[in-house]
């Protein structure tokens, strides 16, 4: 289970936003974790860093705390410095809806960039009525946490309508009975399915003999 997202700390003030410091060419800055909008920037900064140029990717990632690298910064400063804000403005924590999941993925036809994002803010516009200004202004872990609720309380309606249609039910000619067809979940929402308890067999129900163990010689069942 995911620990409690950090936003939540009761322990916190409503107003305390994490901050870190840099040092870049002598000059001292203060930057504080961006909201969703700059997360989303900071993110395709990163994209650019790895596929395309690092030199552009870098100044983005500077750019979306409001900082502007000096001439005079050494190269190991910047380097510490991106470093900093990538664990500042990081998600902490992994949501299960966020996993990876065992089924294959195949995207849709109208597929485009940065969708994902898009369907997140659908989805908490449509949930709580939160207008697109609202969603960018909110921190990226809370967003996270609101857009699974989301998901799982509009999951649970549709099991719910679908438990009262006829379809969720199929009859058995022979027996007479009928079964109900439950309505399939994502895969992050049908558990983790534990290893069975090993349970000791009293001595006088085993067999009699030279009992051999093909778990000791590897061999698969």
């Amino acid at each position: 289970m995911p620990s409690e997202p950090e936003w939540l700390s009761y322990e916190k003030t409503v107003t305390e936003i994490p901050s870190t410091t840099i040092v870049l060419g002598g000059h001292t800055f203060r930057c504080t974790r961006v909201p969703f909008r700059g997360f989303l920037r900071i993110q395709k900064a990163l994209r650019v860093i790895r596929e395309d140029d690092p030199y552009e990717g870098l100044k983005r990632l500077f750019a979306a705390h409001g900082v502007e690298v000096p001439k005079q910064a050494r190269i190991l400063e910047v380097f510490e410095a991106a470093a900093a804000l990538i664990r500042l403005d990081r998600i902490r924590g992994v949501l299960p809806f966020l996993k990876d999941t065992e089924e294959e993925v195949n995207l849709d036809s109208w597929h485009y960039e940065s969708r994902r994002v898009i369907v997140w803010m659908d989805v908490l516009a449509q949930a709580y009525g939160w207008t697109g200004e609202q969603i960018l202004s909110m921190d990226v872990d809370a967003i996270l946490c609101f857009v699974q609720e989301a998901l799982v309380a509009n999951q649970l309606e549709k099991e719910w309508e679908h438990s009262l249609s006829t379809i969720a039910y199929a009859h058995n000619a022979k027996t007479k009975k009928t079964t109900y067809l439950p309505l399939s979940r994502p895969f992050w929402m049908r558990g983790v399915l534990k290893e069975p308890k090993k349970m000791r067999i009293p001595k006088s129900l085993l067999p009699l003999g030279v009992v051999i163990s093909l778990e000791r010689k590897g061999v698969q069942t």
